[in-house]
């Protein structure tokens, strides 16, 4: 019996050859069709077919279509391949009142931008003018400080960091108190919020002073608009006082003390409800 030969060093190399010589070719080819690709790419990208037309805004109405088309950078004549969502929407988010962004390209001329602006709900007094917006989050923007708004002003936390965890405990108090105030159907025109003291409302059409104190429970500020509906609009400057367990208390407060309501609340007359 003939016993097998193992194959040579020249013999391993030449079966080899033939390999490295598909490799090569294979890896030729590749590069041919990248830059040959790229260019065509590049060439469908370049035609007018693919220019962008129509750049379509879908906003709620607190935002000019106009600026929304200047603040995401894109222009007429672009090639919409050109268009990178996340860039312009990140370009929008970046201001200051626009919350959410959504861009999309739609082929072969027209990119649609869905945007929800911010809807401020209050003024947060400090060293600046800050908005809050009724989903908690805060934002300033000196061009909207310029236009009249008729929202309350949130005083007592000029001196917090808004991120703080106190802070952002007590302007989510505020935003549960501009909820009560809108089933009362009465406008505020300031929160006071005080570390110890908790909150202080008061009434932007009628001399009401509403003490809550710290706690924002529904069923406390439910009584409120209760008493708040037995009392005559026209009545006179008052002070209720929800800080009592199961009961508001009222104080109407005498004319001579009336300039001093916001400071503290005379003693008087006391109705339970």
């Amino acid at each position: 019996m003939k016993r097998a030969t193992p194959p040579t060093p020249s013999t391993r190399t030449r079966s080899a050859r033939p390999w490295g010589r598909r490799l090569l070719v294979f890896t030729l080819l590749l590069g041919c069709l990248w830059i040959v690709g790229g260019k065509l790419i590049r060439f469908v990208a370049a035609q007018p077919y693919f220019a962008l037309q129509h750049i379509v805004v879908h906003t709620d109405g607190r935002l000019s279509q106009a600026d929304i088309r200047r603040w995401s950078g894109l222009h007429a004549g672009m090639s919409v391949f050109e268009v990178d969502r996340r860039q312009v929407e990140t370009r929008l988010l970046d201001q200051a009142r626009i919350r959410q962004a959504r861009v999309e390209r739609r082929l072969p001329d027209a990119v649609h931008i869905r945007v929800e602006a911010r809807r401020p709900v209050a003024v947060v007094q400090g060293a600046q003018l800050v908005y809050l917006d009724r989903h908690g989050g805060y934002f300033f923007d000196p061009e909207l400080s310029t236009v009249r708004l008729d929202l309350p002003y949130v005083s007592g936390v000029a001196d917090l960091w808004l991120d703080a965890p106190t802070a952002r405990r007590a302007l989510g108090g505020v935003l549960r108190l501009l909820a009560a105030s809108r089933l009362w159907r009465e406008q505020l025109s300031e929160i006071r919020w005080e570390r110890d003291a908790g909150y202080t409302l008061f009434l932007a059409r009628r001399q009401i002073t509403i003490r809550v104190g710290r706690e924002t429970r529904p069923e406390n500020l439910a009584r409120v608009g209760r008493v708040l509906e037995t009392w005559p609009v026209d009545g006179p400057a008052a002070v209720f006082d929800a800080r009592f367990r199961n009961q508001v208390v009222v104080r109407p407060v005498p004319a001579a003390t009336q300039a001093l309501a916001r400071g503290g609340a005379a003693e008087g007359e006391e109705d339970d409800a």
